[in-house]
């Protein structure tokens, strides 16, 4: 397999390997350890995953939403506001709106839609183990 293939693959375990090392860090915050309740655990468990969800799912649609073009009137907005403010010595060409949407439009995008499966992972890793935190005897 070349090195191009296995990428996605590398790129999508690194993303589960941050989330459960951000499922650990909620854990350990919440303290289980000083407990011989499981439940908690189970409790625990749950908020690290459902938080690790909103974090990824956050992050990929921004990305998502960014990459269709939503915040780049903002970007040409900050760039014209530099090219007014900014260094007089280095004057930047004076682009439309139109042909910056063009020359935006032709730049490739970034490929991170991967996170919103991810954060579907940890969303489905946390309903379960609230499911089963519902049905444990208290």
């Amino acid at each position: 397999m070349t090195e191009k293939k296995s990428r996605p693959w590398l790129r999508v375990l690194i993303a589960v390997f941050v989330g459960c090392l951000m499922v650990y860090g909620v854990v350990a915050l919440k303290g289980p350890y000083d407990s011989t309740k499981p439940y908690r655990l189970v409790r625990y468990l749950c908020d690290g995953a459902f938080l690790t969800a909103v974090v990824f799912g956050g992050i990929g649609i921004l990305v998502k939403v960014a990459d269709e073009g939503f915040f780049d009137i903002l970007t040409y907005a900050m760039q014209n506001f530099k090219r007014m403010f900014g260094n007089k010595k280095r004057i930047l060409p004076k682009e439309s709106y139109y042909d910056y949407k063009q020359r935006k439009s032709s730049e490739a995008k970034s490929n991170l839609t991967f996170l919103l499966f991810v954060a579907l992972g940890f969303f489905v890793a946390a309903i379960a183990l609230n499911i089963w935190f519902n049905n444990m005897a208290v």
